[in-house]
């Protein structure tokens, strides 16, 4: 390097080009022609179509109106549901005996709750 002035490049010491040294002012289609061959256009716009139709066909069956009573009824379900599922999720990564005798018991008094 005897007599050079300035930087010294990567290439210059073995070093490979990063992706970004590689496509630096370039588009990613410009490298590799074949970037998007197999991708076919608008497939974002299709499934959101589909979530669209999925949504209308939700909306449109009739849902019955509860009472404030029976929605305050299906949120404490739900909520035992989901403390249940929890309470199962933790029995199965439990490993001392003890804490396992409390998940069991508090997974049956959800079910007692929930009518299972």
């Amino acid at each position: 390097m005897q007599g050079k002035i300035g930087f010294v490049t990567k290439a210059e010491h073995g070093v490979p080009p990063r992706h970004n040294d590689l496509i630096r002012g370039r588009c990613a289609n410009d490298l590799d022609p074949a970037y998007n061959q197999g991708m076919a256009r608008g497939w974002e716009s299709k499934s959101i179509e589909a979530q669209q139709e999925e949504a209308s066909e939700k909306s449109a069956s009739p849902k019955t109106r509860l009472t404030p009573a029976e929605a305050a009824l299906e949120r404490e379900r739900d909520s035992l549901r989901l403390a249940r599922h929890r309470v199962i999720q933790q029995l199965e990564s439990s490993q001392d005996p003890r804490h396992r005798t409390l998940l069991q018991s508090a997974l049956a008094s959800l079910d007692e709750k929930l009518g299972n």
